[in-house]
Order: C-alpha cells, then sequence, then structure tokens
C-alpha cells in the first residue's frame, strides 16, 4: 500500500499493478522488465486510455529476464495484444506515472531477493509536481507533450538545430520492441532457461555463510615410494621373454619411514577436521567467518612443509646412497656369476670383476632410483575454495547435512532476513487482498 504522507514507500508487483488499474487519464511506466500480473494490469487499462496517454518502455533484453527483473511471459503477452512497447536497453531504474502523480523506485531482482512487502523495506520515492514534469519530458521527449497539449511543435528556447532535435526527442525509449525481439529473447531462454529465483536466492545465503574447500597434502607418502629394479640383476642372461616379463618391484622407504615426520601429518589432520565438515558425495566445507584463520593455519603448515623438505634433502641423498650399497652387495653375486649380455657387451675380460660390477649395479640403480629434487617436485600443500551452486541445492541431502553439521545457525532465520519474501509466494496476502474494492480495483491512496 502507497502512503500519501510519505517520501520514502515501497513498490513491488503487486501494489504497481493495483496502481496502473487506477488510471483514469494517463500512465508511463519505464522499468527493466514486466511480470504477468504487470502485463495484465497494464492490458486491462489500456483498453480505456487513448493511445497518446499510454507509454511503456522496457528493457527487452535475455538478460533481464535472467535477474528477474520482469519474464519473457510478461513481455510476450504485451506484444500479443499489440500493447506499444519502447525499448531501453540496460535500463535499471523504474518509474511509473498514474494521472500526474509519480513514484520511481529500484526494481528488484529476483534473482538477488524477493519483492518488497513492507515498510521497513523502502525501495520507492515520491516525486514533486517539478520532478513529474522534468521526469516527464525525459521520458516523453518535448515533441510529444507540446502534441498532447494541443501546442505547436517548436521550441523558442533554445539556440541551434540540433539542442532542438535534442530536446524534442525522449532521453531513454527511442526505438520499438519488436516482435522478433522477443521471439529471440524467448528461444534463448527455452534454450538455457533461467535459474529458480527462489532456490537462486539460497545459494546466495549459504555463500554468504559456507564455502567449499579442497584441501590435500600431496606428495607426502613416502610408504608408498617403490621402483622396479632392472631385471637382468636377478635373472642375468635370460631369454628375451623372461627379461621382459620378469618385474622386480623394490620399497624405497618401509612402512615406518619418518621422511616426512608423522607428527607433521597427524597435526594436518586433526587441523582439518576442526575446521572442515563433510558433505557426503559433495566434499567439505568451511563457515566464511573462520576462513581468515584457517588460511593462517594452512600457510603455517605451508612453511613447516618447506621446512622439512629443506631437512630432507641431506637424509635423503644419505639414505638413498645407503639403499643403494645395500642392494649393490645382495645383487653383485648374481651379475658376476650370470653376467647380463648387457654388461658382457661392454667389456673384454671373461670374468666380471667386482668393480666392473658394482659400476654397473650403480648405474642402473641411478636411472631408476628418484632424485631429491624428483621426489620433492610433487611435495605441496594445495587449498582451493569453490562456492555452492544452484546444482547442489537440488541435492536432496545438502540442506538436511548442512543443518546438521551446523545446528547452532539459524538457517531458517538467515533466508527470511534475506528475502522479503518467498520467491514462490508471487500472490497477494490476504492483507494485500483487501485492499482491492468489489470492482478488482486496488485501492491507491
Amino acid at each position: 500500500m502507497l502512503h500519501s504522507d510519505r517520501v520514502f514507500d515501497v513498490m513491488n508487483s503487486h501494489i504497481l499493478a493495483g496502481l496502473i488499474r487506477s488510471a483514469c487519464h494517463e500512465i508511463i511506466l519505464f522499468t527493466p522488465g514486466i511480470d504477468v500480473e504487470i502485463a495484465q494490469a497494464l492490458i486491462e487499462s489500456q483498453t480505456r486510455l487513448a493511445r497518446e496517454k499510454f507509454h511503456v518502455i522496457v528493457d527487452a533484453s535475455e538478460k533481464s529476464c535472467r535477474f528477474g527483473y520482469g519474464t519473457i511471459e510478461g513481455l510476450g503477452l504485451l506484444m500479443q495484444q499489440r500493447i506499444p512497447l519502447r525499448n531501453a536497453p540496460g535500463l535499471r531504474i523504474s518509474g511509473v506515472f498514474v494521472d500526474g502523480r509519480g513514484w520511481v523506485f529500484s526494481p528488484t531482482p529476483l534473482l538477488i531477493e524477493a519483492g518488497k512487502e513492507n515498510d521497513r523495506q523502502p525501495n520507492a520515492l515520491r516525486v514533486s509536481k517539478e520532478q513529474f514534469h522534468l521526469l516527464k519530458q525525459a521520458t516523453l521527449g518535448e515533441s510529444q507533450i507540446r502534441k498532447e497539449a494541443g501546442l505547436p511543435d517548436g521550441l523558442v528556447h533554445v539556440s541551434t538545430d540540433q539542442e532542438a532535435l535534442r530536446a524534442a526527442a525522449p532521453e531513454i525509449g527511442k526505438g520499438d520492441v519488436t516482435t522478433e525481439v522477443t521471439e529471440a529473447i524467448a528461444v534463448n531462454l527455452k534454450n538455457n532457461p533461467p535459474q529458480k529465483f527462489d532456490l537462486a536466492r539460497k545459494v546466495n545465503v549459504y555463500n554468504t555463510q559456507i564455502e567449499y574447500v579442497e584441501i590435500a597434502l600431496n606428495g607426502c607418502r613416502f610408504q608408498a615410494k617403490k621402483v622396479k629394479l632392472p631385471s637382468e640383476f636377478l635373472i642375468g642372461d635370460a631369454d628375451e621373454y623372461l627379461n621382459r616379463n620378469l618385474q622386480s618391484i623394490f620399497n624405497l622407504t618401509g612402512k615406518d619411514s619418518d621422511l616426512v615426520p608423522r607428527r607433521f601429518t597427524e597435526k594436518f589432520e586433526q587441523f582439518r577436521k576442526q575446521y572442515l565438515k563433510p558433505i557426503p558425495k559433495l566434499g567439505k566445507v568451511i563457515l566464511k567467518c573462520r576462513k581468515t584463520e584457517f588460511m593462517a593455519g594452512v600457510e603455517q603448515f605451508r612453511r613447516d612443509l618447506e621446512q622439512i623438505k629443506e631437512e630432507l634433502k641431506t637424509r635423503w641423498d644419505k639414505g638413498m646412497n645407503k639403499t643403494c650399497e645395500k642392494l649393490i652387495e645382495i645383487l653383485m653375486p648374481r651379475v658376476k656369476k650370470n653376467p647380463p649380455l648387457s654388461l658382457r657387451n661392454q667389456i673384454v675380460e671373461n670374468e666380471v670383476s667386482d668393480k666392473v660390477a658394482h659400476a654397473y649395479i650403480l648405474d642402473g640403480l641411478a636411472k631408476v632410483f628418484p632424485t631429491y629434487e624428483k621426489i620433492t617436485a610433487g611435495m605441496e600443500l594445495t587449498c582451493t575454495f569453490k562456492a555452492i551452486t544452484y546444482e547442489t541445492l537440488n541435492d536432496a541431502g545438502f540442506q538436511t547435512e548442512i543443518e546438521r553439521q551446523f545446528p547452532f545457525i539459524g538457517w531458517d532465520k538467515l533466508f527470511s532476513e534475506y528475502d522479503a519474501v518467498r520467491g514462490e509466494d508471487l500472490c497477494p496476502s490476504p492483507k494485500q487482498r483487501s485492499l482491492e474494492d468489489a470492482n478488482g480495483q486496488r485501492k491507491i491512496p
């Protein structure tokens, strides 16, 4: 309901439709988009108003429909009834002038929030008579105003023809909305439907509170570091089939390896559990209000990991040298007793000396043993944040699981604070319906 004694007021589709239906002499409406309710009100009013007293300007674009400023169904109704529409691309402010009264208001993009319904959420300003005439001239152009007043089309207060043309033309809505434009919008929206606005707004609510987090320690599981030893070290001059298919796997580090200290990995797991909550099949989430301190912890773990890598350099080279010597000691008798063909083709003696066998095995191991640079190249802590998506909200268990993991957050309260009304509640409330008279006209002061 609009208040005659206020400057700040509330405007929504229900109130605007009632205001349009109350028009007796003139309607001027400029707005980014038009929904079905407003379109029906315009159709009803257009039948009793003179054509020169009926002006509607919209942003006839796919983007305005996707933002929720209006609907393609509303535009389609007006085009079907051949209601004249003027196009103002990119228009993002609204105004309505009915029988000498006017309001300028901020339209509500339903993708972001629901419509306004009470006086605590003002989005409209009543315009004065002086502002009304100024806005009317900017919307219609002086030529149209003089025509309506029965005055000759001429401007005596401007000095040049160019200034006269600028003053005569409207500032917005200089072109007409065509059927081709609205049909193209309808096709694009059908092929790529816009999001449901009530769910999209819930996405925004969740995204102000939580985020997905993917965090991992990569390249730190040395228990799994294994190498494939050359098969000829074990079987010597065997046939080609056996050499090609026999695999000798050697575990470089035992299960009790402390190359990356266990206390570091255990501390990391504890840290992750403290901040992150698992959502089955979807991932882990964190409260955004804890993100700063969480990231401080992540950076500390990264510094600790770099320190571990630095200390590992000496330990790795020392450990690999020790492992090589043990393997050489075990493999040398086999190589000497049954020299591989690749070795015999490189020496002139009939027997393989200890020195040659040692060098041959060491060379082979060097080719399969990873260097410090290679082993540490993949050691890193990765952390990636992702927003809640529209598709996530379609997961049946998502909201239930979020409420279970964060039971002390009043999610319903957050939704009600974010939305003025629910996105699906597009019908007038009982209080609003009581403002309609017996003829279905909304009572506007």
